[in-house]
């Protein structure tokens, strides 16, 4: 079909492009929680997006994840259209990092690699981009067993663990939801070097209100609530 991506687009290890024009999420019970959103994040653009809490930034997420199908305006993701994209062949491109850490009771390279297919070297190469190199020192190293929820990790040293498993598993795109939400200065400062590590090799998005993380990003951009959405949040 003329929808169809070019393979050598998916197999690509280049940053992607991405870009929303005129964009607004359709849901059958609720109103878009946005104004109509344009960005163009060029290949190894780091651009951090803020807005009031409930407009939708993790929605703008969840449409470039293929989790949320419908939208009216357009998205490009490489310059081919997203809906030329299947699902699995966008997750293989992405690393995202949610606001609540998810890990399992597993060994840490469990949790890292998820599917087996990682080696220890390129694991560790990603503990030490996410600036968690003391997670190895500890007894056991990569094979330690973590309880559930990654227990008895810190706060910090869990998003450290979700942001080296998002290196590990991005090919081009990082897409970084509130990463830095309730975490001290130092996790916070490994995540602004894990960023400058990784700028140019990834387009990066980050969805934060933090400003000692959009000191990090090239550039920042708005996403302003719909009009009903904005008297809700200025009540």
């Amino acid at each position: 079909s003329d929808k169809a991506l070019p393979s050598r687009a998916a197999a690509t290890l280049d940053p992607l492009t991405v870009t929303f024009k005129d964009v607004q999420v359709q849901f059958d019970d609720e109103a878009c929680p946005f104004e109509r959103f344009s960005l163009h994040a060029q290949a190894g653009e780091c651009v951090a997006l803020t807005a009031p809490s409930g407009t939708g930034k993790t929605t703008l997420f969840r449409l470039l994840a293929r989790h949320l199908t419908r939208y009216e305006g357009s998205i490009l993701l490489g310059g081919h259209a997203l809906d030329a994209w299947s699902p699995q062949q966008v997750r293989r491109r992405l690393g995202v990092v949610h606001q609540e850490p998810l890990l399992f009771a597993r060994t840490l390279a469990e949790n890292l690699s998820l599917d087996g297919t990682h080696s220890e070297s390129d694991m560790r190469a990603a503990i030490a981009i996410a600036s968690a190199d003391e997670l190895l020192q500890a007894p056991g190293g990569l094979h330690r067993q973590l309880g559930e929820g990654g227990a008895p990790l810190s706060g910090g040293e869990m998003q450290r663990v979700c942001l080296a498993r998002a290196v590990l598993h991005a090919k081009g795109l990082l897409l970084l939801d509130e990463p830095t939400s309730h975490l001290d200065d130092s996790t916070v400062q490994a995540f602004g070097l894990a960023i400058q590590r990784l700028k140019r090799r990834h387009t990066i998005l980050i969805a934060t209100h933090d400003p000692r993380l959009l000191e990090h990003a090239d550039r920042t951009v708005s996403l302003k609530a719909a009009p009903d959405k904005r008297s809700q949040t200025d009540a």
